[in-house]
C-alpha cells in the first residue's frame, strides 16, 4: 500500500481566486453605490443652502442676485458670490466631485435656477418659479 499525499490542484486554486475576486467586485460596487449616494445627498443640501441665503437675501434686497449669464458658483457668479460672502458664509460649497465641476446659478432678478450634475450624470435642477 503506497501513500500519496494529495495537494491542491491548479484548478482548485484557480476557483478560489475567481470566487475571491467576485466577492472583491461585490464589496467595491456596495461601497461605490454608498459613496455616490452620501454626494448626492451633499449636493442636495449644498443646493438648499444656496436656496435659502438667495431667499435671504431677496428679503433683503427686493431681488434674487441678478447673473443673467448661467454662472459657476464660486468661481464666476460675481453677484451671487458677493451675496454669498457678505452673508457670513466663509467657504462656498463646492461639488464633492472637485476640479471643475460646480453648481450653476442664474437668475433674472425675479426667479433663478440651481443646478449641478449628480453622480449618475443626470441633472439636478431646483428652478424657484416651481
Amino acid at each position: 500500500m503506497s501513500w500519496h499525499k494529495r495537494g491542491i490542484s491548479s484548478i482548485e486554486i484557480f476557483m478560489v481566486m475567481i470566487i475571491m475576486f467576485g466577492l472583491m467586485a461585490i464589496i467595491m460596487i456596495a461601497t461605490l453605490s454608498a459613496v455616490n449616494a452620501a454626494n448626492d445627498a451633499e449636493r442636495k443640501s449644498n443646493i438648499a443652502q444656496f436656496m435659502k441665503l438667495i431667499v435671504a437675501s431677496r428679503i433683503s434686497n427686493g431681488t434674487f442676485p441678478v447673473e443673467n449669464k448661467e454662472c459657476n458658483i464660486g468661481k464666476d457668479c460675481y453677484v451671487l458670490d458677493q451675496v454669498l460672502y457678505s452673508q457670513k458664509l466663509d467657504d462656498i460649497p463646492q461639488d464633492p466631485r472637485g476640479g471643475d465641476n460646480y453648481y450653476k446659478y442664474q437668475s433674472d432678478g425675479h426667479a433663478f435656477i440651481i443646478k449641478c450634475i449628480m453622480a449618475n450624470n443626470s441633472e439636478y435642477v431646483y428652478n424657484s418659479s416651481n
